[in-house]
This record gives C-alpha cells, sequence and structure tokens, in this order.
C-alpha cells in the first residue's frame, strides 16, 4: 500500500508528532503490517465494550482518532514526561488497533487475536527490525504491546510491569487513553437530564446540538470551501468525511454559518495571494479545529478570520504598509500563534493587535526560537507553544496578574519565568 491512505486519513495525527523520523516510522508501518479491511471494519464486532458511534464502517479509524484526542488532555496530567513522550505516544496509538481484525495472512494464528493482537505487532515490527530499532521505536512498541492494560494476555507485557520509568509512563498514557476512547459515553450523555434551575436557562448535551445542524448546513460550508477548488495551495475535498462533519458540528454550535463562511473567505484572501505571508494550508476539518496550543483554554487558530477579528493589513508582506513595525518578522506563524494565545489567556476571542502591539509578539517570537534552539532545541514547536502557553498561565493568570503582549518578550519572562517554569517540570 502507498504512503497516500495513511497520510490521507491520519494528516491531523501524524502532524502532532514532531519527530519526522518517528512519522516515518508509523507509516512504513501502516505500509508493512495494515490490511486492507483496517479501514471499514467498526472497532467491536459486537459492540458490547465501544460506544455506537464507532461501531460503524470505517468506526476502528474513528476510534483511533479519540483515542488520540484523549491522550492529549492525559499528557497534562503527567508533568515530569520526557521531551519526546508525546510524539511516542501519539505513535503508538496511531498503531495499537492495527491488527484488531487479525491481518491478510495470519498463517496459523487464530483469526480472533482480541487480547493479544497489540503483542503480535509489536513482536512482528521488533523481529522485522532488529537492530534498526532506535530507542523511541521501542518505547511505542511496548506501549503497542500492552495498551489492552489488566486485559493483555500474557501479563508481562502489561503496562505496569516495564521496569524502565520512560516506557512505563508512556505505555500507561496509551492504555489509559485507549480504554477512555472505549466507554459508552454516548449512552451516558443521552442520559442525562437537563435540569432548568429556576433564572437561568437549560444547557443543551452535545447530543442535542449534533440533532440540531441540519444536513443542508454542514454542506452548505462544505461547499463553501470547495468553491475555491484550483486556487494557489486551497487543499478542496472529494467528499464530506467524517472528521470534516464533525468539525463543522462542532464549531455550529457557537458560530453561524455565515460566520463560518466569512472565515473561510478572509482565510482564502491571504492563503492564495502572493501579497500576504500566510502559508498554512489546512483541509477544513484542520482549519475548524487546530489550535494555537495544548491548553484547555486554548482558541482555534480560525477565530482570527472571524470578520469582526479579521484585520487583513496585519498579514502583508510589504513592511512599509505596517507602521511602527521596524523588526523583521523571521516567523510570521509564530508570531500569530503567541498573539492567538494571549487572546486566549485574557478571554478576548476578538482582540487584535495593533501595529505596535503586533512588534511586540514579533519580538516574542524571536526569543522564544532563540531561548529553545540555545538550550531546547530537541523539544518540536507544538510542544514549545504549549509550555509557553502554561507558563504565562500560570504565572500571569492564576496569579492574579494583568497579562500585557509586553509581557511576552520581557527580560523577565524570558530570563527568569521561563526557565524556572521548565526547571519545576523537570526538563533540563
Amino acid at each position: 500500500m502507498s504512503d497516500f491512505k495513511v497520510i490521507e486519513v491520519f494528516k491531523d495525527e501524524l502532524n502532532l508528532i514532531s519527530s519526522k523520523p518517528l512519522r516515518d516510522f508509523v507509516v512504513e508501518c501502516y505500509n508493512g503490517y495494515c490490511p486492507s479491511s483496517y479501514w471499514t471494519v467498526a472497532t467491536s464486532t459486537t459492540g458490547k465494550y465501544h460506544p455506537a458511534f464507532v461501531n460503524g464502517e470505517g468506526g476502528l479509524i474513528v476510534h483511533v482518532k479519540y483515542a488520540i484526542w484523549w491522550a492529549q488532555h492525559l499528557v497534562r496530567a503527567f508533568p515530569n514526561l520526557h521531551s519526546s513522550a508525546s510524539d511516542e505516544i501519539i505513535a503508538a496509538l496511531l498503531l495499537h488497533d492495527l491488527l484488531k481484525n487479525g491481518k491478510a495472512s495470519m498463517g496459523d494464528r487464530p483469526r480472533n487475536i482480541t487480547l493479544t493482537h497489540g503483542i503480535h505487532l509489536a513482536v512482528d515490527v521488533a523481529e522485522d527490525r532488529r537492530e534498526k530499532l532506535n530507542v523511541e521505536e521501542e518505547r511505542v512498541l511496548a506501549a503497542i504491546g500492552g495498551h489492552m492494560g489488566v486485559w493483555t494476555e500474557p501479563k508481562s507485557f502489561a503496562c505496569w510491569n516495564i521496569s524502565d520509568p520512560k516506557t512505563n509512563n508512556i505505555a500507561t498514557i496509551v492504555h489509559l487513553a485507549d480504554y477512555a476512547a472505549a466507554q459508552k459515553v454516548d449512552k451516558y450523555i443521552e442520559s442525562l437530564k437537563v435540569v432548568e434551575v429556576e433564572g437561568t436557562n437549560s444547557v443543551d448535551t452535545p447530543v442535542e446540538i449534533a440533532k440540531e445542524v441540519n444536513k443542508e448546513d454542514i454542506e452548505i460550508i462544505y461547499e463553501f470551501w470547495n468553491s475555491y477548488k484550483g486556487q494557489s495551495k486551497w487543499q478542496s475535498h472529494r467528499k464530506i468525511s467524517l472528521d470534516i462533519r464533525n468539525a463543522i458540528i462542532g464549531n455550529l454550535a457557537d458560530y453561524s454559518i455565515e460566520d463560518i463562511c466569512g472565515a473561510i473567505d478572509n482565510y482564502a484572501c491571504v492563503l492564495t495571494s502572493d501579497k500576504y505571508f500566510w502559508n498554512y494550508a489546512w483541509p477544513l476539518s484542520t482549519f475548524l479545529t487546530v489550535k494555537h496550543g495544548k491548553t484547555k483554554l486554548s482558541g482555534k487558530k480560525w477565530w482570527q478570520f472571524l470578520n469582526s477579528n479579521f484585520v487583513k493589513e496585519n498579514y502583508l508582506l510589504d513592511k512599509d504598509l505596517n507602521e511602527n513595525q521596524d523588526i523583521e518578522d523571521l516567523n510570521p506563524g509564530l508570531t500569530i500563534d503567541l498573539g492567538g494565545i494571549f487572546s486566549c489567556l485574557t478571554n478576548n476571542k476578538e482582540y487584535t493587535p495593533t501595529n505596535s502591539q503586533r512588534s511586540k509578539f514579533i519580538e516574542a517570537s524571536i526569543k522564544m526560537t532563540e531561548f529553545f534552539e540555545k538550550r531546547y532545541s530537541s523539544i518540536g514547536e507544538r510542544n514549545r507553544l504549549s509550555f509557553v502557553s502554561d507558563c504565562l498561565q500560570k504565572n500571569f493568570v492564576d496569579s492574579g496578574r494583568t497579562l500585557h503582549p509586553g509581557n511576552l518578550c520581557s527580560q523577565e519572562f524570558w530570563e527568569i519565568l521561563f526557565p524556572q517554569f521548565m526547571s519545576e517540570l523537570g526538563i533540563e
């Protein structure tokens, strides 16, 4: 099988892995061990142990994505993880159920390998690659082998029997994410009763919100996105995938069709024209879901393109058109991400920086790059943003201090507060 299938289906999840060698390892495993049925089967043959939304055609793919979503939240509860832990966890979850329903040629192995499918894959890959495995890949395989937790057979592969602390952490989080993703949350949500308290409005459950979204609304946004098909760098689609459908439904709970289409229009303006520096070319599902950081409060990047927030001049390549800007922006994408973190931490979705404030974010992006390249070069940009956001949250928001754009580039932050924060996390 070519690289195309796994890269197309799991593009967003693969992009969460900052290490290119580890991304390549995942793709190679799919190419070498993935049965063709994997892409269409349900997560469970009986429906007994998983929620209904992963039990239809293609349900196993949804389960893997859902488990990765859980993992991104669980890693926040383990502050002392090693720097490549997040990459290894995502890689393990992308591969953990590859042989859930057996493989095309099982030889004399039984086709029902529910309790041992992770071990089968881990052993196969280890035997085939032998001395080619590096330490990160070995930890990934150990986590795959033990992802069934208490149901792992034989028990010697279970995560709590792994002696190496780093591998134990990885395997534990992979198991917990997989276990959480298997719980029948849909039945619980449907059983919840919305209680109306006098003087307050009732709150819709996620199930009720989804029911209120018309198929036509989804198609309107999808067709509007595809109306830019063929324009420079634009990523159009051939059909409405489950990821696209869920991303649209999730945003229609808070924004109108006009809001979303207006943001798409502004995004297209800066992406497809040579006049602007913006070069993040996303598919529709990523556009509607990607965040500025990994914290719970992190805002979505597409909010900056809402008509109420969008200032076209801030994206111009021609620096002469931006008065008060005398610093060269070496990483425009990072500058915007830092502005997004500030917007989120100050709870101001409508925030649009002035030219002088934008200069502060440019200076902060330069200082941030210099800091990490000098002291923590192995940490990927996505994790760097998460660390910065968490540090600002602790030292300003949680401490009751007012956060200003200038704080993001101050000497106090980069020479005192942030090094101390990293030290407290045990990252040297």
